[in-house]
Formats: C-alpha cells, structure tokens, sequence
C-alpha cells in the first residue's frame, strides 16, 4: 500500500463510502449511434419500463456525444481470491436471458446483443483538474483506478487522489475513461520524449519527477503492481501518456 505524507491512499476511500461488496456490473441492452440516438434511446428506455416482468426503476439511459446506451439493473460480482473467477449472480443472469428473449411475436428477439458489462460511474471532479482541460502534449501517469470486489467508486476516488496531490503543491490532472480513471502529474511538450539509441527516453524534468517518491511507479487502485519478463517480476513505472484532445474520443 502506497501513502502520500502518511496518508494511505484507500483512507482516502472510506471518504467516498463502498455500501457494497464487489465489482460493479449492470446489463447494457442497447447501443444506439444514429444521428437520433438520443431520442431512440428514450423510446427504447419507455417500452422497456412498461415491459412485463422488468423493474422499471432499473432502466437507465447514459448518454455521450455520439451514442447513447440503454442499461437495465445494478449488479455486484464477488472474486475468487484463489482463482480470481468473478461469479455472475443470479440475479444478473436471469435479467440478462429475459432481455435476449424480449420480442415481438413471430419476430426475432430485439435485443440479442444485450451483454453484462462493468457499470459505468457517473464523472465527478472539478473541471480546471480534468486532463481534457489541460493545455500540452504530454503528462506523467501515476496512477489507475477500476472497478474490483473492494473499489466500487473508483471515478470518486481517483479525484479524491488528485485533491490530495494538489494539496501537496503537485500540478495533479485526473482523466475518466469508460472503466477506468488514471491520475497524471505535471504537463509537458512535444520534448519530453525523444528517441536515443532506438529506445524511447524522457526529458530530465521527467526523470526529476518520477525520482520523487510517490511518482515513480504507476499504481493500480493505490498499490504498487508488478509485471513478469521471464522469471523476472519488477513493478511497473510511471509513464508518460498523451493528453487528450478534445475534438477526438481518444485517451491515454
């Protein structure tokens, strides 16, 4: 467990509150991209509520610039510690199978693609921390936050992360991503990276912050994780990740 000034980093997560165990999931029913997809995605949502057998209090609609998704129900997937297989509850699979059998009589069922997917968490953070707003090519990533058996508001506490940073004096960005949060220090140019020897290297003001304690490595959901190479295991670094652009749905 990582801890910035003596401060664990998932103290921070008792903040943001956890009233449940386990991953997060809910049932996405449809994906619609056509020029209406918001209004498609509301008549969509209208007849699923008065179905038979559905819990209209379920059906929710998440709306982004190009799409629009209808989801049905709140799940949560406990982990095997020993073989670290998620177990669908019930619940889920029953509601999945009545969604893929929903139809109209002596036509095919309307909703075949429906798939249980990570649910996705409401963006929080202020908008001036939000790497989206951030002006320059490159930033340090130190750290990811997602959904597991023991993180469920994993958007909340990744700008909870960010706060902290910022209280410390650290130029601290946070970015969401549809199952994921990452959280970067500092903002850099296009020098920052260069070629040497055909490898990628970073800027000395780079290798000055990840010589800092907390920046060195690029932490999942607060602890230090470790990749293999060969019979090898070393933890993984902080790195450098492109900002977004905003004209464009990409991300680090």
């Amino acid at each position: 467990m990582v801890s910035l000034s003596g401060v664990s980093i998932f103290a921070i997560a008792m903040g943001v509150g956890c009233q449940q165990t386990g991953e997060p999931w809910t049932i996405e029913v449809i994906r619609l991209d056509d020029a209406g997809h918001r209004r498609s995605a509301e008549d969509v949502s209208r007849s699923l509520k008065q179905t038979p057998g559905m819990r209209a209090e379920d059906v929710y609609i998440v709306e982004k610039d190009d799409f629009s998704s209808v989801y049905y129900g709140h799940y949560y997937r406990k982990i095997d510690r020993t073989t670290g297989d998620r177990h669908i509850p019930d619940a889920l699979r029953n509601d999945l199978k009545l969604i893929k059998d929903l139809g109209i009589a002596g036509s095919s069922p309307l909703f075949l693609h429906a798939r249980m997917t990570p649910e996705v968490q409401p963006d929080v953070g202020r908008p001036e921390w939000n790497l989206r707003n951030a002006n320059g090519v490159y930033t340090l990533q130190v750290a990811v936050f997602f959904p597991t058996e023991d993180v469920t508001q994993y958007k909340e506490l990744a700008v909870a992360y960010v706060k902290q940073l910022r209280e410390k004096g650290y130029d601290a960005y946070y970015y969401h991503a549809d199952a994921k949060s990452i959280v970067t220090v500092g903002i850099f140019g296009q020098e920052a990276a260069y070629r040497t020897g055909g490898k990628v290297d970073y800027s000395p003001a780079v290798r000055s912050l990840q010589r800092k304690e907390h920046f060195a490595y690029n932490l999942n959901n607060g602890r230090r994780w470790f990749a293999r190479s060969g019979e090898k295991r070393a933890p993984v670094r902080s790195l450098l990740v492109k900002i977004p652009n905003r004209k464009t749905d990409g991300g680090p």
